[in-house]
């Protein structure tokens, strides 16, 4: 099933709005990653606007960071902020669009540290998508290298309602970006 990223994703600015103060959330978290593993080249799957990816070139380390994502809009933001950075943080990246489930980067087999931040596992609405994409980031990793997924425990409470009243000014649950969310006894095979 390809992706339909929908018009959430085609404005960046808006997007980086919204999840601004998810960065002193979760950047502490992908900072102290990378200084405990000290990677040499890290792939971050769904890097979006880099809103994560700049903010790691700016912790301890000198790692190749690749940023690959399957929107344009979204990388374009991304190379938008990294043009405000000095030439020394530019060369130490490399962003790609493509499918996070058959991406085939140069780098394949010597990347230390592959992360998947924020939830985006959940765009991966099949579990042939899921299964596609962790054998394919397993092949792009160096024999001791990590993989790591970001997701979180949904709210069943709030799943599960049927009907949500729909306030002025906020969006209701038609607006908002569908996602998988796998059971804890979905198995595969």
């Amino acid at each position: 099933m390809p992706y339909d990223m929908g018009e959430y994703y085609e404005r960046a600015s808006d997007y980086d709005l919204e999840y601004q103060s998810q960065t002193e959330q979760d950047v502490p978290f992908w900072c102290e990653l990378v200084m405990r593993y000290t990677p040499q080249r890290v792939l971050e799957l769904a890097c979006g606007s880099g809103r994560i990816g700049v903010e790691l070139l700016h912790c301890p380390g000198n790692f190749q960071l690749e940023g690959l994502d399957i929107s344009s809009e979204m990388l374009g933001a991304y190379q938008r902020k990294l043009d405000r950075e000095l030439e020394t943080v530019q060369q130490r990246v490399t962003l790609h669009e493509a499918d996070m489930s058959d991406f085939q980067l140069e780098n394949k087999g010597q990347f230390d540290l592959i992360f998947l931040p924020f939830n985006s596992i959940a765009h991966l609405y099949e579990i042939e998508q899921q299964l596609d994409t962790f054998k394919n980031t397993h092949d792009h990793l160096t024999s001791d290298g990590r993989f790591v997924v970001d997701t979180f425990l949904p709210d069943i409470d709030y799943l599960s309602q049927s009907t949500i009243e729909r306030l002025p000014g906020r969006r209701n649950r038609s607006d908002r970006q569908p996602v998988y969310y796998a059971s804890l006894y979905e198995q595969t095979v």
